[in-house]
């Protein structure tokens, strides 16, 4: 099972993949996407006997992204379609102050905000 977790415009905050290993109800973490934090335990919202995950998320960098996406969107939103990619990639690179070398993944990240919000 997959549970994605979007903010109110459908921006994905965070997601975890659980596989439930057998008929006891075990479950099993198989991947996180920006989650800082799952633990498992038993139900302390309902009263029963399943299996809670509780999955911790920091925002603070999500809140971030979205900040930066907006600006570099703003920022470039009326240059022709040949620069724009470019432009913003460079531009969220300044912000992240990312020296020589790859590119890092919240480059991307950031850029995939500005195509779902602003695209």
């Amino acid at each position: 099972m997959i549970l994605k977790i979007v903010d109110e415009n459908n921006s994905t905050i965070g997601a975890v993949q659980v596989y439930e290993n057998n008929e006891n109800g075990e479950l099993c973490v198989q991947d996180t996407y920006h989650i800082k934090e799952v633990s498992d335990n038993f139900d302390s919202v309902f009263g029963t006997n399943e299996a809670e995950l509780v999955v911790i998320i920091d925002i603070t960098e999500f809140k971030e992204n979205c900040l930066i996406a907006g600006e570099v969107y703003h920022e470039f939103e009326d240059s022709n379609d040949e620069d724009f990619y470019h432009n913003c990639i460079e531009s969220i690179c300044n912000k992240l102050e990312v020296g020589v070398g790859p590119i890092p993944d919240r480059v991307y990240v950031i850029w995939s905000i500005i195509e779902e919000e602003y695209l």
